[in-house]
């Protein structure tokens, strides 16, 4: 309609008046940079009325004296998430420097309920990174999948721009609001390669604490493997040959507890080497020691002997 055109002020409102009873329509020109919001998702006086398409609403019938004050359209600046899935080296949960990023990991868009959006997929590249980009305001989770060998780290050990987010059983983050024209960029997940622990309890027949060639394992020892970081313990025993093992394990700070069997106690330890030497003190307790993503240490040792003894028997003549 000529001469029936208007630019909203600053609060976003418009008015025509002086009209003549009749049916009318109104066309909303979509700013710069924005992007219509779906139409007709609430009620007539909160949601938006405009097409996306065309920017049109729907043609309404008025009579004299109608005021209609229901036509919105609503605009927003697209919102994106996004920033990077890293190796754990020391499995501490956080982005330490020089930690390298992960190439070809699948990140996965959800909604606020958990569900994947379709089309909303994507793989990392260039040093672990994705982003999704071109999203409408609202509530979304992302989901990465761990690669084969590759366990998710401890979530939210740092600030949100250094920490894992993904939970470590499901690889799913928490839920993130994100509002018009914002952009989150601190959404990672911490991966690792887990680690091995583990070797051998012996009897050291000679008490130098060196493990000689043909001195037996020692069986059903028990063996505590304690991380330094949560506290968490795991236990085994040694087997036949003395031989005990730990895996599937977070890199860390660890340290383990030998049990001496009754009638034992732990030889000397610092001679030979990491591979031939005993470890633990004479209370059983190892020294701390640290494992990166993906290694293994099988040189965890505790060397026993049963202590000698020596003494006459009394005679008479």
């Amino acid at each position: 309609i000529p001469g029936k055109s208007v630019i909203t002020g600053a609060d976003g409102a418009y008015r025509f008046t002086g009209l003549a009873p009749g049916s009318y329509g109104v066309q909303f020109v979509t700013p710069s940079g924005m992007v219509p919001s779906p139409a007709d998702a609430a009620a007539d006086d909160l949601d938006s009325d405009a097409s996306v398409g065309t920017g049109k609403t729907p043609v309404k019938a008025y009579v004299s004296g109608d005021v209609d004050n229901s036509v919105d359209a609503g605009f927003y600046v697209p919102t994106g998430l996004g920033d990077r899935v890293f190796l754990d080296t020391n499995g501490n949960g956080i982005q330490d420097g020089g930690e390298q990023g992960i190439d070809g990991v699948t990140v996965t868009l959800l909604d606020g309920s958990g569900i994947a959006l379709p089309g909303r997929v994507t793989t990392t590249a260039g040093g672990g990174a994705y982003r999704f980009t071109g999203l409408v305001p609202g509530d979304y989770k992302v989901q990465f999948a761990a690669p084969g060998g590759y366990a998710f780290t401890a979530r939210d050990q740092g600030s949100d721009l250094a920490d894992s987010d993904a939970n470590p059983v499901t690889g799913i983050t928490g839920t993130y609001t994100l509002v018009s024209g914002q952009i989150d960029n601190s959404v990672d997940a911490g991966l690792y390669q887990p680690v091995s622990i583990g070797d051998r309890a012996w009897i050291d027949v000679n008490g130098d604490g060196i493990q000689g060639l043909g001195e037996p394992g020692l069986a059903g020892v028990t063996v505590t493997l304690i991380n330094d970081a949560t506290g968490a313990t795991a236990s085994r025993l040694t087997d036949a040959s003395g031989n005990y093992l730990f895996t599937g394990l977070p890199p860390g700070s660890y340290h383990e507890v030998f049990g001496a069997p009754a009638g034992t106690v732990f030889t000397r330890t610092g001679a030979g080497t990491a591979a031939t030497d005993s470890d633990p003190n004479a209370s059983g307790v190892g020294p701390g020691f640290s494992i990166g993503s993906g290694q293994a240490d099988l040189t965890r040792d505790a060397g026993l002997y049963v202590p000698p003894k020596i003494g006459a028997t009394n005679c008479t003549a």
